[in-house]
């Protein structure tokens, strides 16, 4: 198996290296600050992540990594048909501390998970398709 890493840049730039060489790079929308990011495996092979609007979007690699001619330049950042095309994307409404995957929901079996997205008030429980299977507001 081959390794890769992901770096998420202070511009929304997610460049992805793979045995220790630059593979590719793409700037993602509306992306202000750096946030969470995770990777979920086959058969949704994508990188969630939450943006400055609040949403978690799912960004598949092989899409990514498709539409991509190497490296992402200056000039890719601004054209907005330069950057990456989310998969799927939902509202969640704050920020977002951490996501993860697993399968937490009794009715999800291999090869599907639940996306956990905790929020700053809010834990939301996603599915792979990015649909909100349920949200629980945190006490205080």
């Amino acid at each position: 198996g081959k390794d890769y890493i992901a770096i998420q840049s202070l511009d929304g730039e997610l460049l992805f290296l793979e045995q220790e060489r630059v593979s590719f790079s793409k700037f993602l929308p509306n992306f202000l600050v750096p946030g969470p990011l995770c990777y979920v495996p086959q058969p949704l092979d994508a990188i969630i992540t939450v943006n400055s609007q609040m949403e978690c979007e799912a960004f598949k690699f092989s899409t990514l990594a498709a539409s991509s001619s190497g490296v992402a330049t200056n000039e890719d950042k601004d054209n907005t048909a330069k950057r990456a095309r989310a998969e799927w994307s939902v509202t969640l409404g704050e920020s977002a501390c951490a996501i993860t995957v697993a399968r937490h929901t009794k009715d999800v079996r291999a090869p599907n998970y639940d996306v956990i997205v905790l929020g700053e008030r809010t834990i939301f429980w996603l599915k792979d398709n990015g649909g909100v299977r349920t949200s629980k507001i945190l006490d205080q």
